[in-house]
């Protein structure tokens, strides 16, 4: 009896001191936390694709560049500057620069390499006005002085005239630019009865005999990259397609 007094007598006493215990700190994993936690073996590691490198503006200008250069096609290749040679044939004709045809004057275009002065003159001598033509302008031919030099004049003004030396211009290479324009020409018509001849067995119809006469224009002569005078196709096609033609110096017969 004594002994069952004591156990009810200490039970409030337990309860209360059990009541006091402090909660397990034992968190349970659930199966989502138990992957993340895991370590990573090593053959995973090894199997993960490589990050993916982030470009920067400048990186993906440079890249658009090099792929459009890459698919760009080369520049086609032209052709080799031909220039009008001083042939025989031209030096003949013209008796090696002594004695010019007459025929070959008025021939514009000159241009300078060194400043001139020009003069009007009246029929006594007496000088009416002056002008200076600067090197690299253009001025026009009128023949050779007793001095064996080339009179040239102002384009606008015929009046106003002056006199240089032959290799202080580009007359020369003008007028072997032209001779062989019109060495080409002459080649043409020597020809063309011939090629006609051959269209009316193919065709069975008659045609005009052609006029042996020779075209009085020539290309007028421009710098493509090859040079003012050059004579090769590029050039010859570009000069028709630009500006057409220019009649000068068509008196010089090869």
């Amino acid at each position: 009896m004594q002994l069952y007094l004591r156990i009810i007598f200490f039970m409030p006493f337990c309860m209360f001191f059990g009541g006091c215990e402090k909660p397990s700190t034992t968190h349970t994993l659930n199966e989502s936390e138990e992957k993340e936690s895991s370590p990573i073996a090593p053959e995973s590691v090894t199997n993960m694709p490589p990050p993916t490198a982030v470009r920067s503006p400048e990186e993906n200008i440079v890249k658009k560049v090099t792929e459009i250069i890459k698919e760009t096609p080369p520049p086609e290749k032209t052709s080799e500057p031909v220039l009008p040679p001083f042939s025989d044939e031209l030096l003949q004709a013209v008796q090696n620069w002594q004695k010019i045809p007459r025929s070959v004057f008025p021939l514009e275009a000159i241009k300078l390499s060194q400043r001139v002065t020009l003069e009007a003159k009246s029929s006594s001598g007496k000088v009416l006005a002056t002008s200076i033509a600067d090197a690299g302008e253009e001025v026009t031919a009128l023949g050779v002085d007793q001095g064996g030099k080339l009179v040239v004049a102002s384009p606008n003004m015929l009046k106003l005239r002056g006199s240089v030396d032959f290799d202080q211009t580009d007359f020369k290479q003008m007028v072997a630019y032209l001779f062989e324009l019109r060495k080409e020409q002459r080649e043409r018509l020597k020809n063309q009865p011939a090629i006609e001849k051959n269209e009316q067995k193919i065709t069975s119809t008659p045609k005009p005999a052609p006029k042996e006469e020779l075209d009085q224009e020539i290309p007028d002569p421009l710098d493509f990259g090859h040079g003012r005078f050059c004579i090769c196709k590029e050039c010859r096609q570009k000069r028709l397609a630009k500006t057409g033609s220019l009649k000068t110096g068509h008196g010089l017969e090869p």
